[in-house]
C-alpha cells in the first residue's frame, strides 16, 4: 500500500497513457489501520474491516477527465470482489462521438482485464442453482 502512490505516478506518466485522451483508474487494496492521509489526491476510503486480520478495505478512483468513470470502476471491483488490484483503463478519441456506449466499452474491457488477471472472486452465499429457480414463475 506505501507505494500506492508512486505506482499510479508512475502508471500515468507512461508515453501512451499521457497521450490517452481520457485515462482513469480505480484500486482495491487492504491496509492495517488509517492513520496516515491519502496524499495522491485521490479520495480513499474505508469500506469494511476484515474481521480475522482486522485488516480494511481502501479504495479511491480518478475520472481522467471521463466524469464518474472512477467510481464505475471502483464498483465493478467491488462488485466482482477484486482486491489487490489497481484497475486502468485508456480511451483515445477517434473522431466518432459514443454517447452512453462508451459507458459499455469501459466496462466490458475492464472486466475482460479483470478476467484476464483471474482477480474476481466467486460471490459468497446460497448457490446460484436456488436463486434461478425462485425467479421462474409458478404454475397453479
Amino acid at each position: 500500500m506505501d507505494q500506492l502512490p508512486e505506482f499510479l505516478d508512475y502508471i500515468t506518466s507512461q508515453p501512451q497513457l499521457k497521450r490517452a485522451t481520457h485515462c482513469m483508474y480505480a484500486y482495491r487494496t487492504f491496509k492495517q489501520n488509517l492513520k496516515e492521509p491519502n496524499h495522491h489526491g485521490l479520495r480513499a476510503q474505508a469500506v469494511s474491516a476484515m474481521p480475522p486480520s482486522k485488516s480494511t478495505v481502501l479504495t479511491g478512483q480518478k475520472d481522467g477527465g471521463e466524469s464518474g468513470s472512477g467510481d464505475r470502476l471502483a464498483r465493478l471491483l467491488q462488485d466482482t470482489r477484486s482486491d489487490n488490484v489497481v484497475l486502468v483503463v485508456s480511451r483515445w478519441y477517434g473522431g466518432i462521438q459514443l454517447g452512453n456506449d462508451r459507458w459499455k466499452r469501459i466496462n466490458q474491457v475492464a472486466k475482460e482485464a479483470l478476467q484476464k488477471g483471474n482477480f474476481p472472486r466467486p460471490k459468497e452465499g446460497p448457490a446460484s442453482s436456488n436463486s434461478a429457480s425462485s425467479s421462474k414463475k409458478r404454475r397453479r
